[in-house]
């Protein structure tokens, strides 16, 4: 048995491996936006200028979106298909980077940036959601956290090549 397209709408015990690695993959990207937050804050320090007191107010636009759509999660969830609005959530996500990237209005970084928080917000709660019906919870949590941490190394393994070789930075052999 596999998982129902609204969540929420049917009890349902989830074991299906497809729907469990598609549940740690968008809460994953979920996650991403968030431990790839420090080096989003510096690179739009250095861009805009920032000093502590806007940059706080930068993490809080996202912490914002992403929390205001994870305290209604159980109100929009069970009345959404789970698949639409994870493909909606990823479209918002990459548009409001790509504003984020042609932008030089930090006012228009900060809306992105709770944009951002929204999307992430519902591709995490999506996954988490699905996640509690599995029939090993604990199992489906664990495997869900080892993937979150592979691609947070694997993203701060890419990061620090890219920042090295543009910046000729050298960071010890």
């Amino acid at each position: 048995m596999s998982i129902s397209p609204n969540i929420e709408q049917a009890h349902y015990v989830l074991t299906d491996r497809a729907v469990l690695v598609a549940a740690c993959m968008i809460s994953g990207v979920g996650a991403l936006v968030f431990n790839a937050f420090p080096l989003f804050l510096s690179v739009t320090a250095n861009q805009f200028g920032l000093n502590d007191t806007q940059l706080g107010l930068l993490g809080t636009t996202y912490l914002g979106g992403f929390a205001v759509v994870a305290l209604f999660a159980p109100i929009w969830m069970p009345r959404i298909e789970w698949r639409s609005i994870a493909v909606v959530a990823g479209v918002l996500i990459l548009s409001a980077l790509l504003v984020e990237i042609l932008t030089d209005k930090v006012f228009v970084v900060y809306l992105a940036m709770a944009v951002v928080g929204v999307g992430a917000s519902i591709l995490y709660t999506i996954g988490l959601t699905i996640l509690t019906r599995a029939v090993d919870t604990e199992r489906a949590f664990g495997i869900k956290l080892m993937y979150e941490m592979a691609i947070a190394g694997l993203l701060m393994y890419v990061m620090l090549k890219v920042t090295k070789s543009l910046e000729g930075l050298d960071y010890g052999k």
